[in-house]
């Protein structure tokens, strides 16, 4: 992908100023709406993670424009009301989003808050941890499918772009890299299986391998789901530009095995040399393939629910398009940034006029002695969870245009 400006996709004027300062030293022009093509409607927000809801707004945003589109999503998580309020955050009080914006912030916020505190009567300090959640996700084109654009910045009605040379791509036959052929087809989704020589994987190995998997998310690949089980990983991959599954493979697998030796004192191979990929074709398979995956740690008896397993991982729900139409944007980078503390009990809170929504009620941890709303402005943005997220994907676009 060739990126020269990337568009923050919101219509808050404030949040675009924000987003500008902190992504400042990026190498990019950094663009409103308002300098694309003026208003356009917001899309709407359907996803149940904050991760989803960003996603809808960059993948959105980038088909409207035809640019690269850095959106994000945020919220507050309580450990004690199971994450919520979530990513129902600005509207907790009320029956729906639409019913909560036609009232005033101040009052949004007084009455989101009053409830937050009633469901948290009873609970004590040390069980009120919570933490605010922003996850920003860049979506854009992948090499040599960027769309034309007219003059107003609006995609065509009907075009075609080229993908390599090719809009579908053709393969000859199958390539062998190992004792088992390989189909190795441009802007194809594969599900990828691999497995151990022997034994299992302890939790912090399991961890190595995730962390391996998505070493290159973004850069040479967009992993879409992934579960590390305890002598197997499946996992479903798109390759970006010219990266090949079988060099990915390589890095993934050598770099987890000579961790994990390194952890256990040891040498040698730890994966089967071979490695297993199907091509998912269609959006039944993809679903199939993805429900296998979540439900795989359910099966081995490892957890009750899909969302208990810790080594199980997703991008974005409903975005795991096979073969995205030509010209479609996908999704090149994620970030998730924290800011930890606890709710406060009255009447302690609330405190501060330095924030808005929960601020007066969030208790900087560990230490809680001040809330988000009575820290200094500069230092409240220094810790703030939009800073995290915005420098994690700050990160990745620059290795983005430095490809």
């Amino acid at each position: 992908m060739t990126m020269h400006e990337i568009v923050i996709a919101t219509q808050n004027p404030g949040k675009v100023a924000e987003l500008r300062a902190l992504l400042a030293d990026l190498p990019v022009r950094v663009l409103g709406l308002g300098d694309v093509g003026g208003t356009l409607p917001e899309p709407e927000e359907t996803g149940r993670t904050f991760e989803d809801n960003a996603a809808i707004k960059a993948l959105t945003y980038a088909s409207w424009t035809g640019m690269a589109c850095l959106a994000d999503d945020s919220g507050l998580e309580v450990d004690a009301l199971g994450g919520a309020p979530g990513v129902d955050s600005a509207w907790y009080a009320y029956a729906s989003e639409a019913e909560a914006k036609s009232l005033s912030r101040e009052v949004r916020d007084a009455a989101n808050n009053e409830r937050l505190l009633r469901e948290l009567e009873g609970v004590p300090l040390d069980r009120r941890g919570a933490r605010f959640v922003c996850c920003m996700v860049v979506a854009g084109f992948a090499v040599g499918n960027t769309p034309q654009v007219d003059q107003g910045g609006r995609l065509p009605a009907v075009q075609r772009v080229d993908v390599a040379g090719s809009s579908h791509g053709t393969a000859s036959g199958p390539k062998r890299t190992g004792d088992l052929p390989h189909w190795e087809l441009p802007n194809q989704t594969y599900h990828v299986t691999f497995r151990l020589r022997a034994g299992t994987l302890t939790p912090a190995e399991r961890q190595v391998v995730l962390d391996a998997c998505l070493h290159w998310q973004g850069v040479r690949a967009l992993v879409h789901a992934l579960v590390v089980m305890p002598d197997h990983v499946h996992m479903i991959v798109r390759l970006i530009g010219p990266y090949t599954l079988p060099a990915l493979m390589h890095s993934i697998k050598s770099y987890s095995s000579q961790e994990i030796q390194k952890m256990r004192g040891q040498s040698g191979s730890l994966w089967q040399r071979e490695y297993y990929d199907r091509i998912i074709r269609g959006q039944e398979q993809q679903e199939r393939t993805y429900r296998y995956i979540e439900e795989n740690p359910v099966k081995e008896g490892l957890v009750e629910k899909p969302g208990e397993y810790l080594f199980l991982w997703r991008q974005v729900c409903g975005r795991l398009e096979a073969a995205p139409p030509d010209g479609a944007p996908i999704v090149l980078a994620v970030s998730r940034g924290t800011f930890d503390g606890r709710i406060g009990e009255q009447p302690r809170v609330p405190a501060g006029v330095n924030g808005f929504g929960y601020d007066p009620l969030f208790l900087v941890g560990p230490e809680c002695g001040v809330t988000s709303a009575e820290l200094p402005p500069a230092r409240k943005n220094q810790l703030s969870h939009r800073a995290a997220a915005a420098r994690e994907i700050a990160r990745q676009i620059r290795t983005l245009v430095a490809r």
